[in-house]
C-alpha cells in the first residue's frame, strides 16, 4: 500500500495554487491557478475547463 501524504489542506481558494486538488463530495478537480478548474464530469466524459469552483469542501496540495 502507498504511503499517505498530507502536505497541506486549505479552506480558502485564495490560498490555492495551480495544480492543487479541489475536493468535492464524490468528485475531484485540479485548480488552474486562475479561478478555474479542470475535471471530467463523470466516467466517459471529456476533460473540461470551467470557472464553477464553488461547493468544494477542502483543497489539497500534494506537491510543495
Amino acid at each position: 500500500k502507498g504511503k499517505h501524504i498530507n502536505l497541506g489542506t486549505f479552506d480558502s481558494i485564495e490560498e490555492a495554487k495551480a495544480g492543487d486538488i479541489l475536493c468535492y463530495p464524490g468528485h475531484v478537480a485540479i485548480y488552474d491557478g486562475n479561478g478555474g478548474r479542470v475535471h471530467a464530469y463523470d466516467t466517459g466524459y471529456m476533460i473540461m475547463h470551467d470557472t464553477n469552483i464553488g461547493g468544494y469542501y477542502t483543497i489539497r496540495r500534494i506537491i510543495e
